[in-house]
């Protein structure tokens, strides 16, 4: 939206950047309780960490250092103000802006391209079927061009690049289209997103569940796409939008936009792991409400709070899975004649090391993620 010449050069101007601050405390304050929440929940399972786990750490930075910077945009640039009135009484701080801006965006491309990478590694740490395993690899391969080649793309905006807050002392510089360039690179990230939606899937719907079991599990792991919403909305946004016009004033709506959509790639890379607190949750409730305390799950195949942590085997056969519940018993279930073979007790860790006993070509499911009922 321009602003019109007249309307907002008063002394008091029009200014709705306190938004912009509201939402930047708010992820602020979600972004480290999403994280310690997933922290918690890995603690509380006693697992060593993962290539999830240190990824997650500089996600939160990321996405904490893009909502400060969008503070300050609003306490020292005077974002949520007209360019107009801006340049008319307080034009120094249009430097400041042009500044933070360009930070942002550089802050912006990380802020969601790691949790994209925790996402992805999570899906490593699940899936063990080869073909599988090179899709997941291929995209990790994909997010990191994609986030390397934004980042050289927003370094190479103007030449030089200090011409975007100091054009008098560069008369020869130049910039590209920011628009087309935020408009259109915004759909790569689009198409890795759907290919993160669409992998789980085949793995997830051959296991030998129930399809009450079969559709949570899906749903479980589809949170960890649940970024295409906001990015798909963030690519109408932009296009709807005219960032350089009224750049000031705009940077309010644009810039809540991309908080949300890095803060929700981060959510998106926590949610998975809730099941152990969600399940303990559940479980104090269900006894405060019968007003009995079970002290132990001896005996007891439905509560056991177990979690799904991977696919093992490189082909999906139709014949059997594995499981190991929370005291780390292997139980071979096979499909063909029901009956349980008691493999005895076996360390989670060997077989996160790949040291696990051959078995016969199934589908092996360890506890980690997602609990699942152990059926008689």
């Amino acid at each position: 939206m321009s602003a019109p010449a007249n309307s907002h050069l008063s002394s008091n101007p029009e200014s709705h950047g306190h938004v912009l601050q509201n939402v930047s405390i708010a992820f602020i304050v979600l972004d480290i309780l999403f994280v310690s929440l997933r922290i918690l929940a890995r603690f509380k399972k006693g697992q060593k960490p993962r290539a999830d786990e240190y990824l997650i750490i500089p996600a939160l930075l990321f996405n904490v250092g893009l909502a400060i910077e969008a503070i300050l945009m609003y306490q020292h640039a005077n974002v949520g103000r007209h360019l107009l009135w801006i340049r008319k009484h307080e034009p120094l701080t249009l430097a400041t802006f042009a500044k933070l801006q360009v930070a942002f965006e550089f802050t912006y491309v990380l802020g969601f391209t790691f949790p994209k990478l925790a996402i992805l590694c999570l899906f490593l740490h699940i899936f063990v079927e080869v073909s599988h395993r090179r899709a997941t690899y291929s995209l990790i391969g994909i997010v990191s061009a994609i986030c390397a080649a934004e980042v050289i793309a927003i370094g190479l905006q103007c030449t030089p690049l200090s011409f975007v807050w100091d054009k008098k002392s560069h008369p020869n510089g130049h910039c590209v289209d920011t628009n087309s360039l935020w408009r259109w690179g915004t759909l790569p990230n689009l198409i890795v997103d759907f290919a993160m939606f669409l992998l789980p899937l085949p793995c997830l719907w051959k296991l030998h569940l129930s399809l009450k079991e079969r559709i949570g599990l899906v749903l479980t792991f589809l949170t960890g796409s649940i970024g295409i919403i906001t990015c798909v909305i963030r690519m109408v946004v932009l296009f709807h939008t005219d960032g350089t016009t009224d750049a000031t004033w705009e940077a309010v709506t644009l810039g809540s936009l991309t908080m949300l959509e890095a803060s929700t790639y981060l959510f998106a890379a926590c949610l998975p792991l809730y099941r152990p607190l969600l399940s303990a949750a559940a479980k104090r409730i269900n006894e405060t409400i019968s007003g009995t305390r079970t002290g132990g799950t001896h005996g007891s195949k439905t509560n056991n709070d177990s979690e799904l942590l991977s696919i093992r085997k490189p082909a999906f056969a139709d014949n059997q899975f594995q499981r190991l519940d929370d005291r780390s018993r292997q139980t071979v279930v096979s499909s063909t004649n029901h009956t349980f073979v008691d493999r005895g007790y076996k360390e989670a860790s060997s077989i996160e090391s790949g040291m696990e006993e051959t078995c016969q070509p199934g589908i092996q499911v360890k506890t980690d993620i997602m609990t699942l009922e152990s059926r008689r």
